[in-house]
């Protein structure tokens, strides 16, 4: 077989190419490559031979793979991937550390329970315990409301406590309050050392100064026909006006039964005498139909007067 030259030279370029692939153009000296040795013709003929052998390999694949595979020995400290990437075993395994905290501040809101409170509102704010001065009886309620407030931020001293309560009234009245003696810091009793006055003393000396406030003298029988008399001479023209009748005569009654200053026949009586005629015979038809066993000369209950209505 007879090769032209032309033939020839291209036959000889090619190898050239294969043993040394002509440079790139595109790369510029700063950015270039390392430098690749040429690859001998002999060590390519090799690999050759050894893609010859992997593909003998393959060609029985699974039956022979799956073989090697449970006939290899299997540590019980060596990870799995081992047996596909020998280079695993080389990199050194780091001990599981936990997450540190992201914010500091709740890490020591859990070690200080005091910092879980909160904080007191200022004066003007919106969630402020209120009194209105022109009711003298809600001030009770007043203080009660108040020390919920300090339950909820935490508020144990004494002399804050006196400082918060006149802190939400008005200025007038905060002066008054300020001025007590029991605002102090030292009271004697007897022979004792000199102490601080408590929340509590100084709230009793606070409550003094508006008559009504004090639960022992909470309503008097006067109250409850004052009502009675009101209510006959304004008439009770609808049903939710009686309803009210019914409400402030339970609120005054009910408190003078429990301190027993009052009984429950004149309790009956005077619910009555609080209903104008025309209404209470009507009210006393009514009455005798539901309650046919009810004795004429007995009151009937306050209840069930409310009921007939």
């Amino acid at each position: 077989l007879t090769i032209l030259p032309e033939t020839r030279a291209q036959v000889k370029r090619r190898l050239e190419n294969l043993i040394e692939p002509p440079p790139s153009t595109l790369l510029t000296p700063q950015h270039s490559l390392p430098a690749v040795h040429p690859q001998p013709l002999a060590d390519k003929l090799k690999t050759a031979r050894n893609l010859c052998d992997v593909s003998k390999i393959l060609a029985n694949f699974p039956g022979t793979f799956i073989k090697s595979f449970l006939d290899a020995p299997l540590s019980p400290l060596t990870p799995t991937n081992s047996l596909f990437f020998p280079e695993a075993q080389s990199i050194p395994s780091s001990p599981t550390n936990p997450l540190p905290l992201l914010n500091l501040t709740i890490a020591n809101m859990n070690k200080d329970p005091a910092a879980r409170h909160a904080r007191m509102p200022p004066r003007n704010d919106t969630t402020v315990p209120k009194w209105d001065e022109s009711r003298p009886r809600e001030l009770p309620q007043y203080f009660k409301e108040l020390e919920y407030l300090f339950a909820d931020c935490g508020i144990a001293d004494d002399m804050q406590k006196k400082e918060y309560a006149a802190q939400y009234v008005s200025y007038d009245t905060a002066e008054t309050w300020l001025g007590l003696p029991e605002f102090g810091n030292n009271i004697i009793i007897g022979n004792n050392a000199p102490r601080p006055y408590t929340y509590q003393e100084w709230k009793a000396a606070v409550l003094k100064l508006y008559p009504g406030t004090d639960t022992s003298t909470c309503y008097n029988l006067g109250d409850l026909e004052r009502l009675v008399n009101q209510t006959f001479n304004s008439g009770l023209a609808t049903l939710g006006r009686f309803s009210d009748y019914y409400r402030d005569f339970q609120r005054i009654a009910r408190w003078l039964l429990a301190n027993g200053k009052l009984y429950c026949n004149k309790e009956r009586h005077l619910f009555q005498q609080g209903i104008p005629m025309s209404l209470w015979s009507k009210i006393v038809c009514c009455l005798e139909i539901t309650l046919p066993d009810h004795h004429p000369e007995d009151p009937y209950d306050v209840d069930q007067v409310f009921e007939g209505t």
